[in-house]
């Protein structure tokens, strides 16, 4: 029995032909239909690749329609270039342009500051502010009134002034600070473009007032006569504290006020501007306020200097209106000494 399970298991069996056809043909069969599975479902695949090909390209169309309908309308004008917006960004409006502002004119209104027709018929009227560098070349003729100018910020204005001065005293009398000139010869020296007078506080209601007048039109005689082309300006005398005028001095309120009429018609005859100070500097009765003068009642302090100064820079010939008066037909050529 062993030799013959022995035999038995080592013999080999052989397959027929039919056997080995069959099988041939069954794998054909099965690659086959692999074959057909597999191009159908390539074929399903490449079908929808195709459509979704399609729908792209269509909306591919309408976008490049869109972009040549935009590119093709007019592009808005503007002067601020548009920033790229990045994703969650806000868009900032673009700022409205805002309309050209008027450039300042170079020379203010200054003719039409002043009438022409009336300029000497009274005081002079109030005007535009001009800045305190209006009176760098202006000098100041005056008496211990004017002399305190000297105390305070006047830029570059040249003050010839002296205590105690009469009219009499401008032409005549010698100063020390000065060089031995008179005031009236310092001051036609300086060459000043404008020229302030304020005379009267010594002698108004101690001497004629006819006098007064008389000697006051020579000193305008002669700043005329060497100043030409100057303009020249009367202010008018300050007033006193009612204090100091019931005290029975000389220089009184009514003495004042008849003193300033006079040289209102004195400025009008010798065609010289006339500029209300004392109008400025007093109180609804006429007098200077108490407390602006506790000492004497007649000089004044730092507040009432600044008030006059700018009395000055509002109440402005500004110098083309200075030349058109020379050459008006109507009118006495300034610094003609007529």
């Amino acid at each position: 029995m062993g030799g013959y399970r022995a035999i038995y298991t080592g013999r080999k069996k052989n397959k027929t032909p039919i056997t080995t056809l069959l099988s041939f043909v069954f794998f054909f069969l099965a690659a086959a239909f692999f074959a057909v599975a597999f191009l159908s479902s390539r074929n399903a695949a490449d079908q929808e690749i195709i459509a979704v090909a399609s729908a792209a390209s269509a909306q591919a169309e309408s976008i490049l329609a869109a972009q040549v309908s935009y590119s093709s309308a007019p592009e808005e004008v503007s002067s601020v270039q548009k920033e790229e917006i990045q994703p969650g960004e806000v868009p900032l409006q673009e700022p409205e342009e805002a309309p050209p502002e008027e450039a300042p004119s170079q020379e203010p209104e200054e003719v039409s500051a002043v009438n022409l027709s009336n300029v000497f018929n009274g005081p002079l009227p109030e005007t535009q502010r001009f800045a305190i560098d209006y009176l760098d070349d202006a000098a100041f003729l005056g008496d211990s009134v004017t002399e305190g100018m000297k105390m305070h910020n006047m830029s570059d204005a040249v003050i010839v002034s002296a205590t105690s001065m009469s009219t009499a005293g401008v032409m005549s009398k010698p100063i020390d600070e000065y060089g031995g000139m008179t005031l009236l010869d310092k001051l036609n020296s300086v060459g000043a473009k404008k020229i302030y007078v304020m005379l009267g506080a010594n002698e108004i209601g101690g001497s004629s007032m006819d006098v007064f007048i008389e000697r006051y039109g020579m000193i305008l005689d002669s700043i005329k006569e060497h100043n030409p082309g100057a303009a020249v300006y009367v202010q008018s005398v300050t007033p006193v504290t009612k204090a100091y005028d019931s005290g029975r001095h000389y220089l009184n309120k009514a003495d004042i006020d008849e003193a300033n009429r006079r040289l209102l018609e004195l400025a009008k005859e010798k065609k010289v501007f006339f500029i209300d100070v004392n109008a400025v500097l007093s109180d609804d009765e006429g007098y200077l306020p108490n407390d602006a003068s506790p000492k004497d009642g007649v000089h004044f302090g730092a507040a009432y200097f600044n008030m006059w100064i700018d009395c000055l820079l509002t109440h402005v010939v500004p110098d083309n209106v200075v030349e058109a008066l020379k050459s008006a037909n109507s009118g006495v050529p300034l610094g003609s000494g007529a």
